[in-house]
């Protein structure tokens, strides 16, 4: 039992991840870079890690360069503990 809402858990938390990414993916980059430049790292690379690499690249570019970095160093870590 404990199994199965877990599980259920996981799968809303992914379409909520999802419907973010879109949401965020349908925006102008720099719209989104106002936003996601607010939150915390691990929200923005579970974020992106949905999004289309051709937008993460023009949002990528919209960050302060040293944000940009620890970004994508984490990225190449492979620090998104959401899945």
């Amino acid at each position: 039992e404990l199994q199965k809402q877990a599980k259920i858990k996981q799968q809303e938390e992914a379409k909520r991840i999802s419907k973010l990414s879109r949401l965020y993916g349908a925006m102008k980059a720099d719209e989104a870079v106002a936003i996601l430049s607010q939150m915390d790292d691990e929200t923005i690379l579970v974020i992106l890690s949905k999004m289309e690499d051709e937008q993460v690249a023009k949002i990528m570019a919209l960050f302060d360069a040293k944000r940009a970095a620890i970004l994508s160093q984490n990225m190449l870590r492979g620090k998104q503990s959401i899945e």
